[in-house]
């Protein structure tokens, strides 16, 4: 026999076959076929933990004559089947196949009682091998995968019929053993993106598909129905065909239709348009009317005038009539009256029953003069002191804010107006139109009921230079103004002053306050008489430390004093220049000049100086107008204003004044009352 059963356990070692331990499947305890029915083996009664058998080759001869008991052997020896490999080793990873071995051990102690050896093992119970088979395949499948094969092509026959029916099985792992599930048979194909079919295709074919108008075929793409071919609803059209699909035949349907006449519309009507409202032609009639609706009024039947009108006398005021009003009438051409014609315009002394002696046909009854280039008030002249008003904005906003109408005169029969003694026609003189948005002036300038821009108390200040250079500047600014003062309303909330230099006086150049801060109505006639002068020297740093040495905290100005240099000096004096600037009001310069900043005072400011004192200056804007290089030095100086090109573009010009008004003389919006 063998003594000393080696085994080892080994179920925190290799995963993949703890969970085949030894059970009721796989260690069940068979008794030995009869051809070896001298062992008697019972019942496994003790299961083992997981564990692989050394299969080191052992003696696996018959067992010896002198066997034990029958009794011994019930008692004793059991059969036990244990996980092995083929080669002995450990299991290879790349080999799924499971391997046991049948072993007879024999359980019993010394005294034949049987035990449970210890770990490690102990003298007073170790099990002996009696024999042990070969290492053989065990399962045919693993039972942890239940599902080995899925929709597997078989057939369904019927035992009455013998018809076969294609259809699908699976395939189970069932204790180990691979068995074959239920057949199912196939069904028609739908699109579910499923092989209901079962002919290795999904979704093929095409589909029944529906729309509003009927029934068509789609394809299946991932198992939704696509480009269905079923008739779609179209615009209704009149056929006797329910074309969008509603239910309902040639509904609603009505179309422009037209005669000779005019426009009209008709309508579908069992399948067909008919029911046209316009005018049909009619034959012509010697009525003074188109009856056939061709552009001509009793063509081809030689009457100037309708029947009904022969003997009517009708006013007139034209040829051979020579003045007033008179008379014509219709009247027959020939006996049968078939024809007629309008007869001349006389006066009605011609159309009396009894003619008077004195009667002058050719003039009429004196009539209040219209505009028709005739002489309807028999003075011998035409259309003479004819005037009516006129607006060329649109309706709703005449007479509404700044908007006003203007005025026409009649020349000729014509209404218009006179530009630079050349009559145009339909010209509106003197009329005020809404511009685009309102103007700083007071006014409803766009004429929309509302006043978006109020005017806030500001003085302005104009310092121009006067030199011989200046020329087109100075004639823009006063453009500009002359602009402004077409809307330009409210004479008290803003003040206007006026400096100018160097003005020639008595071969000396000055710095003038042509005019303190005054009403709109005072400044403008100032500064129209304003004109450049033969003079060179441009104190115009000198200008702006006069205007607001008295705004400015003392410890900002010049402390030394100041005096002029020859052949320069200020009007007023340097000690009574004084700007009248208002306490509450904003404050602001405008300065216009082609010259390099420069100062005459003795000694000379610099623009330095002229800068922090108008920085330090309350409430005080500087805007200038000057020209390049100096745009750098007069935009500096430009305290809380901005710097602009100089220009003699009066438009242009009065577009930046606009800017400045703007910017500083202008507040919120008030509705108008």
């Amino acid at each position: 026999m063998i003594k000393n059963l080696l085994f080892v356990f080994l179920g925190f070692i290799i995963i993949s076959l703890t969970i085949f331990g030894c059970n009721d499947e796989i260690a069940n305890g068979d008794v030995l076929p009869d051809s070896e029915a001298t062992l008697n083996i019972p019942d496994a009664t003790i299961e083992p933990d997981v564990y692989i058998l050394d299969t080191t080759p052992v003696d696996a001869s018959p067992p010896p004559p002198n066997l034990p008991s029958e009794e011994y052997q019930t008692t004793c020896w059991q059969r036990q089947y244990y996980f092995c490999t083929p080669t002995g080793g450990l299991p290879n990873p790349n080999d799924p196949g499971l391997y046991q071995q049948e072993m007879i051990i024999d359980i019993c102690n010394e005294d034949g009682i049987p035990c449970t050896p210890e770990v490690p093992p102990t003298p007073e119970c170790e099990w002996e091998i009696i024999s042990q088979g070969e290492c053989q395949d065990w399962l045919d499948c693993n039972p942890q995968e239940h599902l080995v094969h899925e929709d597997i092509p078989c057939q369904i026959i019927d035992e009455e019929t013998g018809q076969t029916t294609n259809g699908l099985q699976s395939f189970y792992c069932e204790k180990g053993t691979v068995i074959p599930g239920v057949c199912n048979p196939c069904e028609p194909e739908i699109c579910d993106s499923i092989d209901n079919d079962c002919d290795g295709l999904v979704d093929e074919g095409s589909y029944p598909c529906n729309s509003e108008c009927g029934e068509g075929q789609a394809l299946c793409l991932q198992g939704e129905l696509i480009q269905c071919d079923a008739p779609l609803p179209t615009p209704e059209v009149c056929d006797l065909l329910d074309n969008d699909c509603d239910q309902q035949i040639d509904e609603e349907l009505i179309q422009q239709c037209s005669t000779d006449c005019e426009d009209g519309v008709e309508f579908c009507i069992q399948g067909l348009w008919t029911g046209c409202t316009a005018q049909q032609p009619l034959p012509e009639e010697c009525n003074g009317q188109d009856d056939n609706c061709n552009g001509e009024v009793d063509e081809g039947l030689f009457c100037q005038c309708p029947p009904e009108m022969i003997g009517v006398l009708i006013p007139c005021m034209e040829a051979p009539l020579l003045c007033g009003q008179g008379f014509k009438t219709c009247e027959c051409t020939t006996p049968e009256c078939n024809t007629t014609e309008m007869t001349p315009c006389f006066a009605m002394c011609n159309w009396l029953p009894v003619q008077q002696e004195d009667c002058d046909p050719l003039t009429g009854i004196p009539m209040d003069e219209v505009c028709n280039a005739f002489d309807e008030d028999c003075d011998q002249q035409i259309d003479e002191s004819l005037f009516a008003e006129c607006y060329t904005g649109p309706e709703e906003t005449l007479n509404v804010g700044a908007c006003l109408p203007g005025e026409m005169v009649c020349v000729e029969g014509q209404w218009g107006n006179y530009n630079d003694e050349i009559f145009v026609e339909e010209m509106c003189l003197g009329e005020t139109t809404p511009i685009e948005e309102d103007l700083c002036t007071g006014e409803d300038n766009n004429c929309d009921g509302v006043i978006e821009k109020v005017m806030e108390e500001t003085d302005v200040l104009f310092i121009v230079d006067i030199s011989g250079s200046m020329s087109g500047t100075i004639s823009a600014v006063q453009q500009a103004m002359q602009m402004f003062s077409a809307n330009y309303s409210d004479q008290e909330v803003i003040q206007w002053g006026l400096i100018v230099t160097p003005k020639d006086q008595n071969d000396d150049e000055y710095v003038v306050m042509s005019s303190n801060l005054v009403s709109f109505q005072q400044f403008l006639p100032i500064l129209a008489t304003i004109d450049d002068e033969s003079t060179a020297q441009e104190g115009l740093l000198d200008a702006i430390y006069l205007s607001i040495k008295n705004i400015v905290p003392f410890n900002v100005l010049p402390q030394q004093p100041l005096s002029w240099q020859n052949s320069m000096g200020s009007s007023p004096g340097i000690q009574n220049w004084n700007i009248s600037w208002r306490e509450d009001a904003k404050r602001v310069i405008i300065l216009f000049t082609d010259e390099e900043p420069q100062s005459y005072f003795d000694p000379s400011l610099t623009l330095e100086q002229i800068t922090e004192m108008a920085n330090n200056a309350n409430e005080l804007s500087i805007y200038s107008f000057g020209e390049f290089p100096w745009d750098d030095e007069w935009g500096n100086i430009s305290a809380n204003g901005s710097f602009y090109p100089l220009t003699s573009n009066a438009l242009t010009m009065f577009e930046n004044l606009m800017d400045i008004i703007d910017e500083t003389a202008c507040g919120g919006g008030n509705e108008m009352e």
